[in-house]
């Protein structure tokens, strides 16, 4: 059951909104929200005294019925700017079975009394009516002033309805579950926003790019320079807040897409609490700030592959890299071939590592000591989703959006640090280093997934066992995702050649069939690996080396 809270300031409008049938009305959201037989199912009073009557000319009469609801308010000189109008949607599963009035009726009484708006037993609590008018579906307006002329303020109103959601599902019978508000769910997106971005013909909201861009650099950064400079890159603005009370330090951020502005022009942030809980900017500071370790561990090998050193703690700085052709690299160190596959295969055993350390504390009851590496799945899940689809997002990256739900703690709680959740995380940097794969790394490749694969059923194991079935579902789909793509790849094998590089191959073996055997060559040809073949001007002059 989903459960809807919207404060106003005007019953009359709400009212007539609610009983409306007008052409106009059943026209809305392409005839999806049509009212039918609207009419009132429960009420501070008995519904046959509340509902309102009709007049001679069969229209409805709702004068009587508002100036009950505003009664309160008027008597104590609460007005519209005061917003004391309780709007609650309650809305059943399509799956489930219909609801009857009466149980609808219960329901919000249940709801009022939760609140705290309307207390059972209570004669002089504030007045409020449900109207009905779908199977699904019922609307609550209450006024927040109790008939003895005192103010309702509820409090953690959010968490009491869904506590009458979970009631109402097992009173009811009802076969859908509502999640837990436990806090791991991230803020969906509102009506307004889906709407906006279907007009603007974007496949997703604005919101939901944010929170993938915002997640992929923190994973791969650490520090908050370099995760801004990782957003910029992804054509993100970023704008830092500063404390009022210690100048110069920086205490927020919000993000905004290039090309998303509001009816003014000006770009529409929004803050790392507004996308994720764990993307708070405290949050990403516990995870790049976290306590060194004094042994290395798979994913420090990663990233000292990465940046070109042999080992972890190597101070050694490489020198300038060339490409095929001498003209001199600039930018971050490019691994080699052979240090791409280090990246691979330690980003792996970080994996295995992460799987096998949270196993331990399941079959060990240690559950609190498995709660950094199951968060910090979530980092190298997003990471390695994104350099093995780097060409467009695909089902390694639904997996990832799917896990993040699974790798949270309950109400925004940091866990504790430990050496599997830094092995994941040096092991998500890693990998951000190769930005994607090659086709002979095709072994490589399934074996990291693999080892993901292990670490996502691990942390499904430990959700289980936690009876926390909404973070559970979380796991199991992504790793479902996980495996059905693992599986694709082994069938099909690794992915043909480019079609710029094939139409090349094809063109090339053309003109060497057509052509004459020289007697002396006169150019050197290319290698049969070389790519792109090299210009005129470099075979003549030779490969140069760099300034």
């Amino acid at each position: 059951m989903i459960t809807k809270r919207i404060l106003g300031g005007r019953v009359a409008g709400l009212v007539h909104y609610l009983y409306s049938e007008s052409p106009a009305q059943q026209a809305e959201q392409g005839g999806r929200s049509r009212h039918e037989d609207p009419r009132l199912v429960g009420g501070w009073d008995a519904v046959e005294h509340l509902e309102p009557g009709r007049t001679a000319r069969g229209v409805r009469d709702f004068r009587d019925l508002i100036a009950a609801l505003e009664a309160p308010c008027k008597a104590a000189s609460v007005g519209p700017e005061a917003k004391p109008v309780y709007h609650l949607v309650l809305r059943n599963h399509a799956d489930d079975r219909v609801l009857t009035d009466a149980e609808w009726g219960e329901i919000a009484a249940d709801m009022m009394d939760r609140t705290g708006i309307a207390p059972a037993g209570d004669p002089l609590g504030a007045r409020w009516i449900a109207v009905r008018h779908a199977d699904d579906h019922v609307h609550v307006v209450a006024t927040l002033v109790r008939q003895d002329g005192k103010r309702v303020r509820p409090q953690n109103d959010f968490a009491r309805l869904r506590e009458g959601a979970h009631a109402a599902e097992s009173r009811y019978e009802l076969s859908v579950k509502t999640a837990p508000a436990d806090r791991t769910s991230e803020p969906p997106p509102t009506r307004a926003e889906t709407e906006q971005a279907a007009r603007n013909g974007r496949k997703e909201v604005p919101r939901d790019t944010l929170r993938r861009a915002v997640r992929t650099a923190a994973a791969q950064s650490e520090s908050l320079e370099e995760f801004v400079a990782k957003l910029g890159t992804q054509g993100v603005r970023v704008r830092l807040r500063e404390s009022e009370r210690n100048p110069g330090e920086v205490t927020g951020y919000s993000v905004a897409l290039e090309d998303q502005v509001d009816k003014d022009g000006k770009p529409v942030y929004f803050g790392g609490g507004r996308l994720a809980s764990d993307l708070t900017l405290p949050k990403l500071r516990a995870r790049w700030n976290a306590p060194q370790l004094d042994e290395s561990t798979p994913g420090d090998e990663a990233v000292a592959a990465s940046r070109g050193q042999a080992e972890p703690g190597d101070a050694k700085t490489p020198g300038p890299q060339y490409g095929a052709t001498g003209r001199r690299l600039h930018g971050p160190y490019r691994p080699s071939p052979e240090e791409r596959r280090v990246v691979l295969m330690s980003a792996a055993a970080a994996a295995k590592q992460g799987a096998e350390h949270i196993n331990r504390a399941v079959a060990g009851g240690d559950l609190a000591g498995a709660a950094d590496a199951a968060w910090a799945a979530s980092d190298f899940l997003t990471s390695a989703a994104r350099v093995l689809e780097a060409q467009r997002p695909g089902p390694l990256t639904a997996a990832a959006r799917r896990f993040e739900r699974a790798a949270r703690e309950t109400y925004g709680r940091v866990p504790a640090p430990s050496g599997a959740g830094h092995s994941l995380r040096a092991g998500a940097r890693a990998l951000s280093a190769i930005r994607r794969t090659m086709d002979q790394e095709t072994r490589q490749v399934l074996a990291l997934m693999a080892q993901m694969y292990a670490l996502l059923s691990s942390v499904e194991r430990m959700r289980e066992q936690q009876q926390r079935a909404a973070q559970a579902a979380a796991a199991r789909e992504a790793a479902y995702e996980l495996r059905r793509e693992y599986q694709r790849i082994v069938v099909s094998g690794p992915a043909g050649p480019s079609a710029a590089r094939q139409a090349w191959e094809d063109r090339r073996a053309a003109d060497v069939a057509a052509a004459p055997a020289p007697t002396t060559p006169t150019t050197p040809a290319p290698s049969a690996d070389q790519w792109p073949p090299p210009t005129p001007w470099e075979r003549h002059r030779g490969p140069q080396p760099g300034r």
